[in-house]
């Protein structure tokens, strides 16, 4: 039973650090901005 606990335990720690990883992403309207404003900064740019 103890090791059963302890199984789950170590899921729960892996579950938790890659829920981290995803609460550290852009949301889809920052990815959105970010993306329109890099467009617009390459389209003032005169072409070489």
């Amino acid at each position: 039973m103890l090791k059963k606990i302890q199984e789950i335990d170590e899921k729960i720690v892996v579950i938790e650090e890659r829920t981290k990883k995803i609460d550290s992403l852009p949301t889809k309207n920052e990815m959105q901005s970010c993306i329109s404003e890099t467009l617009k900064n390459l389209l003032k740019k005169p072409c070489p």
